[in-house]
């Protein structure tokens, strides 16, 4: 059995899939929910998703098939098949060259069809692919929707991707904050405007699945009840993780939510996450304030409650917020004087005063016997128009 031909740019393409850090990974919900819909769309068996290694293929899921990964030996796995992508046949008997493959040969599979599975560099990575014990003539609308599935797994691939990148510099930045040079990390925010684009790019592949489902039900009215109940719960939880976007990175609705709704939204949440009774007040004027006003509020508000939270005396407190030359943030809370001098002091060698500083902001101090107040003021830069 002859092993199946290598590009010229093998090396290239299995460095572009290492980079994905998916083989030898456990079974994941995401990738199992697609083979599942592959096979009923396609009316067959079995479906999987490999991951196209140097000697073998890694199955990342599967439905009605219990390897963990194949051969790609054989004709069936030649890569010059899959130049335009996708390859099927109804008959796999009926071709001699790929019916000595293990799948035919081992798996007792007859018909068989698959989309291949590109980076965006269009490299190689796998395979999307339905197979059956027997014959299947696979209609033009079931083709359609699979390739529709092998993009969501080329979507997902990335998603995987970026929150890998997410998660390497998050621990960057704690190794930063542990050596004391924390201001180092102005240059992150386009780092997370790309994976922001990349997260809500999942949020619509989740959208694209649930009208897949929506089509299936229709087709399907025995399980239409159930399927009914799944979009619904899918389409909750796709709204609560928008919600949770727009407090963890900068994402699309910050340019359509006010700034001072946006930072009000957020201490009232956050306030209850750490047991703080919050009075919230916002000064309405003609003035608005900036998206990057909005972030940078919430990242200093974020930073204020964990200090407060480390007090555990200071419970209690008034924000308001108001807008003209500057986006300013009003706190007034009571403690004792000692209390707000090591208040003052942390504050002022935290990365709150870093990141005020650097965009040419004020923080200034107030201490009253009756009345603590700390105020921030970020100035707002007007928007340019043409």
């Amino acid at each position: 059995m002859n092993v199946a031909a290598f590009p010229a740019d093998e090396e290239t393409r299995l460095l572009d899939l290492y980079s994905y850090e998916l083989i030898g990974t456990p079974p994941e919900t995401d990738f199992n929910e697609i083979v599942e819909l592959a096979a009923q769309i396609c009316d067959c068996s079995t479906a999987l998703i490999t991951l196209l290694d140097r000697d073998r293929q890694f199955i990342k899921a599967s439905k009605g098939f219990s390897e963990k990964q194949i051969g790609r030996t054989g004709e069936l796995w030649n890569l010059e098949k899959w130049s335009q992508g996708v390859f099927v046949t109804a008959d796999g008997q009926a071709d001699k060259c790929i019916w000595q493959n293990e799948l035919f040969q081992q798996h007792g599979m007859r018909s068989f069809a698959a989309c291949a599975l590109f980076s965006p560099e269009q490299q190689l990575l796998g395979f999307l692919c339905v197979m059956d014990s027997n014959v299947n003539h696979f209609d033009a609308a079931a083709l359609k929707q699979l390739r529709m599935l092998a993009n969501q797994v080329q979507q997902l691939f990335e998603l995987r991707k970026s929150s890998a990148l997410l998660k390497k510099n998050a621990e960057e930045i704690v190794e930063l904050k542990t050596k004391n040079i924390g201001r180092v990390l102005q240059g992150r925010e386009d780092d997370k405007m790309h994976i922001a684009t990349t997260l809500h790019e999942d949020i619509a592949q989740r959208i694209a699945s649930d009208i897949l489902l929506i089509d299936l039900a229709i087709k399907n009215q025995d399980r239409a009840f159930s399927i009914a109940g799944e979009i619904r719960q899918n389409l909750k939880d796709i709204l609560a993780d928008i919600r949770t976007l727009t407090y963890s990175i900068i994402p699309y609705s910050l340019h359509i939510i006010p700034a001072d709704d946006l930072v009000a939204e957020f201490a009232d949440k956050i306030s209850n996450e750490h047991g703080f009774d919050i009075n919230v007040t916002i000064d309405k004027t003609d003035k608005k304030a900036t998206p990057e006003n909005a972030l940078s509020a919430i990242r200093i508000l974020e930073q204020w409650f964990k200090f407060l939270a480390e007090k555990k005396t200071i419970v209690a407190f008034n924000l308001s917020i108001e807008t003209d030359t500057h986006f300013r943030l009003f706190l007034e809370f009571n403690s004792s004087r000692q209390e707000y001098l090591d208040l003052q002091m942390k504050l002022d060698d935290s990365m709150i005063a870093d990141r005020v500083y650097s965009l040419n902001g004020t923080i200034e101090y107030s201490y009253q016997k009756s009345k603590n107040m700390l105020s921030v003021a970020l100035p707002v830069i007007p928007k340019v128009t043409n």
